[in-house]
Order: C-alpha cells, then structure tokens, then sequence
C-alpha cells in the first residue's frame, strides 16, 4: 500500500501555490519573574507583546529594491560617517531594521514599501498583558494561543483582550 505513495509523480511546480510570509514579534510573552511576582509593565518587561505577518508577493523585487535602496543610501554623503552605516557595525549597511535606523532611513523604507501597494499586506496580533488574568502558566500559555491563533482568522476580528489589526 505504501508504495502507492511512493511512486506517485511529485506535484507540477506551478500547481502549488507559495506564499511568502516574514513574522516578526515586538515585546516579549513574559509574565512573571521567576519567583512568581507579576513584572508586566515594568522595567524591562513590556505591557504589550505584539506578532506580526507580511505577506509578500513579489519577494525577489521586493529583495531587489531593497537591497538598491541600501546601496544608494550608503553612496550617499548626507549618511557619510553615521556609525550605524559602518560595515563592522553590523547594522543599516547590512540590514534595515527600524530600532536600529536613523529616522530619515526608516521614512525612506516605508515609502519603499507602501509604493509595493497590494503585494504586501500586513496582520498583526496586539495582546494587552496587563488585562490577562489567572495563575501564571495559564497566563503565560494565553497569550501565545491568543497571539498566533488570531494570525489565520479574519481581518479585525478582536478576541478577548487582542486586537488582529490588518493593512
């Protein structure tokens, strides 16, 4: 029987469908300190623990854009000695990523993207750790169940006490 399986031609490339999905999170699911105290919204410890999911159609010119956009503002003079474009430093000449990027880069990434229109859209799961109650591995197992499972449902769909938001 097994072999029916085993001898069956694999699917034509073109009849699977490929999505592209980038997820990210921001926050973090932490709860409590170890000793049990409750420390959300603390020094250290975020209220809000937020996951994020960009579909992207085009992922190569997406990459490609990118990438030319990073090369132009390293050529530029106006970025010329700003530490975070410095190679060794690992950063904006390597990588966007926007807590590390100066405020003029991020406006030009996010025009970037918008200007991608409809072949990116953006879900996002907001929980509000602070409204969660219970002892702490029922809280702690809550808010990664209500942070992932909403990522598949429908745009605006709110669920307790996290929000799906979609762009």
């Amino acid at each position: 029987m097994s072999d029916l399986f085993d001898n069956a031609p694999p699917p034509e490339l073109s009849s699977l469908e490929v999505q592209w999905l980038f997820v990210d999170e921001a926050g973090d699911p932490t709860l409590f300190h170890r000793s049990g105290k409750p420390i959300v919204d603390t020094p250290g410890c975020s209220r809000f623990f937020i996951i994020g999911k960009l579909e992207v159609e085009e992922p190569v010119s997406l990459a490609k854009a990118l990438t030319d956009l990073r090369q132009e503002l390293l050529a530029d003079p106006y970025f010329a000695g700003v530490e975070s474009f410095r190679p060794e430093r690992e950063k904006t000449a390597l990588l966007f990523h926007a807590k590390d990027d100066l405020p003029e880069v991020r406006y030009r990434v996010f025009n970037l993207l918008r200007s991608a229109g409809k072949t990116l859209r953006f879900h996002a799961v907001i929980c509000d750790k602070l409204a969660l109650g219970g002892g702490r591995k029922q809280l702690t197992a809550i808010v990664i169940d209500r942070s992932g499972e909403p990522l598949h449902k429908s745009r605006d769909e709110r669920r307790d006490h996290c929000v799906l938001a979609s762009v």
